[in-house]
């Protein structure tokens, strides 16, 4: 697994990496060889290719919570359609894992009571990386 994960990130290094691996690589029997695929597919998107969008919202029910969480994530920052209702019915189904759960809620109604502790400077910082 962990040569396939390096193979994958080196593919997207080079510009290489296509959507037809990502598939293949997102029915792997290793969760984090799933995982990673996923967050490298990110690169196509971001390149024009949205043909991935559909699988990773597919990845979100996987039942690996590695997998489920990083589905979630890069469709919350991708933007994906439908991910806001996915993200939001997860944040209170009673069967799913508690920190896939915890995730959810945090990416549908993020709790700001931390923001007291940064300067105006720091909250910029954030608010860009977000």
């Amino acid at each position: 697994p962990v040569a396939r994960m390096h193979a994958i990130w080196t593919l997207e290094g080079l510009g290489a990496l296509d959507a037809a691996l990502v598939r293949e690589k997102l029915k792997d029997l290793h969760t984090q060889v799933r995982a990673t695929a996923i967050r490298a597919g990110e690169t196509l998107f971001k390149a024009g290719d949205q043909t991935l969008a559909s699988d990773v919202l597919a990845a979100i029910k996987d039942k690996d919570t590695t997998v489920a969480m990083q589905a979630v994530l890069t469709a919350n920052h991708l933007k994906l359609p439908n991910v806001k209702a996915l993200t939001t019915s997860l944040a209170v189904k009673a069967d799913a894992p508690a920190g896939l759960r915890e995730i959810c809620t945090q990416l549908v109604a993020p709790k700001q009571s931390f923001g007291k502790e940064w300067t105006a400077a720091e909250k910029k910082l954030l608010e860009k990386g977000q």
